[in-house]
């Protein structure tokens, strides 16, 4: 009988050892993030184009940003047209 409690104390303390592990790893992969990604992302969110605030910022601005490409296109069509001259 002795045996059998000295085997479920032992299959506890496994158990809390791997959930303290387990937090442990949670935490500090939470403090020790990579800073220069974070930044890049933070750079890349503040710099996007389109609207998502709601359904009609998303339509105006997605026209804008159709408007822009179209304008480019055609000022690239422009200068292979006068390069061809």
């Amino acid at each position: 009988m002795r045996d059998e409690k000295g085997f479920v104390s032992l299959i506890g303390m496994l158990i809390a050892l791997c959930v303290v592990c387990y937090l442990c790893f949670i935490v500090f992969k939470t403090y020790f993030k990579n800073p220069a990604l974070e930044q890049a992302v933070e750079e890349t969110h503040s710099e996007r184009v389109i609207d998502t605030s709601n359904h009609h910022s998303i339509v105006e601005s997605s026209k804008a940003v159709v408007e822009d490409y179209n304008k480019q296109v055609l000022k690239r069509q422009k200068q292979i047209e006068e390069l061809d001259k």
